[in-house]
């Protein structure tokens, strides 16, 4: 009640500022004030009607923002008795709607902070991170190759060791059917590298080989999200180091394979992927000769890859990054540039309706990197692990709280015309020409 009585407080206040308008300007040869007075509070006149305009949109988008939150608890409070009600459909539309309008309106900012943990996992580089529940990282190479596999609970800040698996790095992790499927990766047996041709997964309680129909072909360095269900698999190298253009949908509950050679692009190795609810998205990479990319492809239900043409604050051709998905957000980070020097990103970049930005960030800023992994938990960017050109970086977790900024943009004026009559006047003894 009170924001609507603010609401039709601030209507009137620019109807009475727009309606003094007219009237200064109908009446101006009526006013005793001096021409320059005159003018003067005209301007001043036009920024308060300016002002209010701006203070109506604020209260609009405020209003919003409260229907929002209002009804999220409505929902959580009175579950069970909205099922029967037909409210229940109209409010839904209505969420919908406010939800659109305020994530179209949206841009995120981001503040770092490190998690403070007593012990964790050893720092290592080409290890892979998923969320599924609690955040999970396995495998990687530091020391030695690691064959580890950890569940981070990042609201009591504590470590879990489970059973481990055959240790590899240059590997993917896919959560798909309720389990974390493990893919592809480079190992040492028999003191020599070698790719490993098996897709494990683990249940939650344990590890096993999932059972293909068909042949897939050992890699590392690939990429890999869901699909519609699937698992997708593109790109990599094999044991010859030729790069693979395939890509591979994989049914996770049978085990059969589905393969597409056609691509706009030629092998790729260190590139991203994510899926978003618009297909799946895939960013950067190196090809055969180790050149560097900035394309940005998409894969759609109709199975084929394009490229998406972007605008605004572009990212440079990268490798060893990762790409993430926060509704409406694709969010890219990290990843090694070598354009004209070899440079390890420190910026975040975010894309929203085709339209790249930079995520301004608050807190210490971590250092650079490639080769890390990284993922989305609840309203946060997790990372940890990778290299730059200092070494490999410490086993530090950092994570990024994303905070969303509602942008919102003044409506146009449609104001009286001001008569654009040269009008010459005298003033303080010398002559003066305004529009």
């Amino acid at each position: 009640m009170k924001d609507s009585q603010m609401s039709i407080a601030s209507t009137r206040n620019l109807e009475t500022l727009e309606e003094s308008f007219c009237q200064m300007d109908f009446h101006r040869k009526q006013y005793s004030l001096p021409s320059m007075d005159y003018l003067i509070e005209k301007k001043n006149l036009v920024s308060q009607i300016n002002e209010s305009a701006s203070q109506r949109v604020v209260e609009r988008l405020n209003n919003s923002i409260q229907q929002h939150n209002s009804y999220i608890k409505l929902v959580s409070k009175s579950a069970k008795k909205m099922k029967s009600k037909p409210t229940k459909r109209k409010l839904q539309k209505r969420q919908s709607v406010i939800e659109r309008d305020l994530q179209e309106n949206s841009h995120l900012k981001g503040s770092w902070r490190d998690l403070e943990v007593q012990w964790g996992p050893p720092f290592r580089e080409y290890a892979c991170m998923v969320e599924f529940g609690q955040v999970y990282i396995m495998g990687g190479f530091g020391n030695s190759i690691y064959n580890d596999f950890y569940s981070l609970e990042l609201n009591y800040y504590k470590w879990t060791k489970y059973p481990p698996v055959f240790g590899r790095y240059g590997h993917t992790m896919t959560v798909a059917a309720g389990c974390i499927f493990v893919i592809g990766g480079e190992a040492i047996i028999n003191r020599a590298k070698q790719l490993i041709q098996d897709i494990s997964k683990f249940d939650g309680s344990g590890w096993s080989t999932v059972k293909i129909s068909g042949v897939f072909q050992a890699r590392k360095f690939h990429a890999s999200t869901t699909f519609n269900s699937q698992i997708i698999v593109v790109g990599g190298e094999n044991q010859g180091r030729k790069l693979l253009s395939e890509t591979i949908l994989l049914d996770p509950y049978s085990g059969k394979m589905h393969s597409i050679n056609y691509a706009p692009f030629k092998g790729l190795k260190h590139h991203a992927m994510t899926e978003t609810r618009d297909g799946v998205y895939m960013y950067g990479g190196v090809n055969q000769n180790g050149e560097a990319f900035g394309d940005l492809y998409l894969f759609t239900s109709a199975d084929y890859w394009k490229q998406v043409q972007t605008t605004g604050q572009q990212p440079p051709k990268l490798c060893m990054h990762t790409l993430m998905y926060y509704q409406p957000f694709l969010i890219l980070y990290g990843g090694k540039n070598e354009e004209r020097f070899t440079r390890y990103l420190t910026e975040i970049y975010a894309m929203k309706q085709n339209v790249w930005s930079r995520i301004e960030q608050d807190g210490e800023i971590p250092k650079g990197r490639a080769g890390h992994c990284a993922c989305i938990y609840d309203d946060s960017m997790i990372i940890f692990g990778g290299f730059n050109l200092d070494g490999y970086l410490n086993n530090q977790v950092q994570i990024m709280d994303f905070k969303r900024v509602v942008q919102f943009h003044a409506p146009k004026l449609v104001l009286p015309e001001i008569r654009k009559s040269q009008l010459q006047i005298q003033h303080a003894g010398r002559r003066s020409l305004l529009l």
